[in-house]
């Protein structure tokens, strides 16, 4: 059986909370642990928990500390966490500014309501949901001015992480198709990350759309 997916979930309406919870735990795979009603609880919840949720699932505007701004201490706090923004909101801008902060997945509550369990599980799975959302913000910006020299400095090894990073696959699955262990996968991540001075998986994967290493 495979491993339970633990979900925190920060909304400030009762009844969407609800229902987010209710439909995400028609699934197996998926356990609702912990429920805010404002970025400042879901801080406070994410503080106690012990081990931390594999993914929190964070709508924008709620009071006394929004989603935004939880989702910058969050990603200071708790680097590895998964986020997936659930919003009312498709604005670009925006969108464009959480994925280069590093959220993981930005859907809105206008979706059908299959897109958010598609979400959950491909950032799970791969790391990253590449949905609409993500390719519109892909095209909004283009952080790598001379990648020239750049990929001058990248070894085989390095290439070959981000081709298969670049495909979606898990950290696992790239291990077995470099023949490498997992410890040596997250070596060349660093390693690469460093050399093109990045720290979240979107910015690496603007780099192989820009560069079309896939």
């Amino acid at each position: 059986m495979a491993e339970l997916i633990n979900v925190i979930i920060a909304d400030d309406h009762a009844l969407v909370l609800s229902g987010i919870k209710n439909y995400l735990e028609k699934e197996s795979r998926i356990k609702v642990v912990g429920e805010a009603n404002n970025g400042l609880t879901l801080l406070n919840l994410l503080s106690k928990s012990n081990p931390l949720p594999h993914l929190v699932i964070i709508d924008l505007k709620m009071p006394i500390l929004s989603g935004e701004e939880a989702v910058e201490r969050i990603i200071k706090l708790y680097p590895n966490l998964k986020i997936l923004i659930l919003s009312m909101d498709a604005d670009i801008p925006t969108i464009a500014k959480l994925f280069n902060i590093g959220i993981h997945g930005y859907i809105t509550k206008a979706d059908p309501p299959e897109n958010l369990i598609q979400a959950v599980f491909d950032i799970i799975d791969t790391g990253i949901c590449k949905n609409s959302y993500f390719d519109l913000q892909l095209e909004s910006d283009n952080c790598f001015s001379n990648t020239k020299n750049i990929k001058s400095t990248l070894n085989y090894n390095e290439f070959e992480y981000i081709r298969l990073c670049a495909q979606g696959l898990s950290y696992k699955h790239i291990a077995e198709g470099m023949n490498k262990s997992i410890k040596t996968v997250e070596n060349y991540r660093d390693s690469v990350y460093k050399k093109l001075s990045i720290n979240n998986q979107k910015s690496l994967l603007l780099f192989a759309n820009n560069e079309r290493i896939l």
